[in-house]
């Protein structure tokens, strides 16, 4: 018979985008601290502008280079269509951010191959990959301990967007959708995945998501439940800075403020 987990969501608000990636790293470094080998410690990056300031808050931390050598499994939640070297590759700015500034050995970096010629074919392989070294529930599916998301002014989250996702397989763990918008297919965790981890951090920074945000977590959607709001982890954990935050009713939304 199998134990149904409760969802925990929490949400904090830090005065500034500047606070939000301290606030971030240190929840992270934290439960780094904490965790005991083996197993190893599995986390999925994301892309995106406020990832980058955590990734450089990270890297100057003194003991993440250890923390993150000898715990950390390394994966990423999406990709785009690039090489390694784009400006836009979500694994490129992670090296130059975080992996190249802590000597991050390269075995435990698990990248998606964003400049493969079939995308679909590439998130099989990765699926592959993930299975081969994450371990997986009872369900299955294997069980991130930390995910980091972002969202979009959409409500997008990883590389699933509103008008894309519902067309990827549902049984699928990691996917290759058409963005529209970007004009090419990216590859990307699937909610499936997404919602097996034991925790989701997302980050959500800048005064253009606060009326999405509003929509996600005061439940407000409208003809459709936005990406975003589908992500359900064992513990979500939504980190705001204030601007984001600003249209959040509070009411409905229980907020700690995070000085």
């Amino acid at each position: 018979m199998s134990v149904s987990i409760p969802t925990v969501r929490e949400v904090l608000v830090y005065r500034s985008a500047e606070a939000l990636a301290e606030g971030a790293a240190s929840l992270l470094l934290d439960a780094l601290n904490v965790h005991v080998v083996p197993p190893r410690f599995a986390i999925a990056l994301s892309g995106g502008d406020t990832p980058k300031a955590i990734y450089h808050t990270m890297a100057k931390r003194q003991e993440a280079s250890a923390l993150f050598n000898e715990k950390v499994e390394l994966f990423f939640s999406d990709e785009r269509a690039v090489p390694p070297d784009h400006d836009q590759s979500n694994y490129g700015v992670a090296r130059k951010y975080l992996l190249g500034p802590l000597s991050i050995r390269p075995e435990i970096v698990h990248r998606i191959q964003g400049e493969a010629t079939d995308p679909a074919a590439e998130a099989a392989r990765y699926e592959r990959e993930i299975r081969g070294v994450v371990k997986a529930a009872a369900n299955g599916i294997p069980c991130f301990d930390l995910v980091m998301l972002g969202m979009g002014e959409d409500g997008h989250t990883a590389s699933l967007f509103p008008d894309s996702y519902h067309s990827v397989p549902a049984a699928d763990l990691v996917v290759a959708p058409f963005v529209t918008a970007a004009g090419s297919y990216r590859i990307s965790f699937n909610l499936s995945l997404i919602n097996a981890s034991r925790q989701v951090l997302f980050l959500v920074a800048g005064a253009k998501k606060a009326h999405m945000l509003k929509k996600v977590l005061c439940g407000e959607a409208n003809a459709y439940i936005p990406p975003a709001a589908k992500v359900k982890a064992e513990r979500t954990v939504w980190l705001l800075d204030a601007e984001a935050a600003s249209q959040l009713d509070r009411r409905i939304v229980s907020v700690k403020e995070v000085s």
